[in-house]
């Protein structure tokens, strides 16, 4: 479903101007019926979505392509949609300026190639998904921070994983072993969790 609105305004938003900010505001909280909060910040503009499944929208089966167009999106919460089952190809290349990105809960067999490109991102959580591989390139990511994978079809990790980890979370996956240098790889990591899958 369009955006009833131009909300290209929030990329051009000038640092204070709350006529902007409102009106990108407005946008995204009548198109998705949820609450988008657009917050000014010291030198840029960071807008926050929220999209839980709702009576509104019961039967969405694809993701709303329109969410690319908030290139200054922060913050995306998709989560409960059972019907989608996959993500835009250009979702990294779109939402350049994410931190946060939430798409649990939905039926997802994949992630997007693209999404190794969010090198602000810090928090990543696809949990309960049909998940069955995490993307060779998610090494990528050295912002990242916290990795919840659980309850997905994973049966191997990737070579190489995001450095900076501290939380990642594994659980109920088909995981059989870890690589035996995976502490080398993340010294920062303070909790993993593994319980659930074969080999644990």
């Amino acid at each position: 479903f369009p955006l009833e609105g131009d909300c290209s305004i929030v990329n051009q938003a000038v640092n204070g101007d709350s006529r902007a900010l409102n009106a990108c505001e407005q946008v995204v909280s009548s198109a998705f019926n949820t609450n988008a909060r657009v917050t000014d910040q010291t030198a840029s503009v960071s807008l926050e979505a929220t999209v839980p499944a709702s009576s509104l929208y019961p039967a969405l089966t694809v993701f709303p392509t329109s969410i690319l167009l908030l290139r200054n999106l922060s913050h995306l919460t998709f989560t409960g949609y059972s019907k989608v089952k996959s993500l835009p190809d250009t979702l990294g290349s779109s939402l350049p300026l994410l931190e946060v990105l939430d798409i649990s809960n939905n039926s997802l067999s994949k992630l997007p190639s693209s999404i190794c490109s969010l090198v602000a991102l810090s928090e990543l959580n696809f949990s309960s998904n049909h998940i069955e591989k995490i993307p060779d390139c998610i090494g990528n990511l050295s912002a990242l921070r916290i990795l919840n994978a659980s309850s997905n079809f994973i049966q191997f990790l990737p070579s190489r994983m995001p450095t900076n980890l501290e939380v990642l979370d594994l659980r109920d996956n088909l995981i059989e072993s870890v690589p035996s240098d995976l502490p080398l790889q993340l010294s920062g990591l303070r909790n993993i969790m593994l319980g659930g899958n074969p080999g644990h």
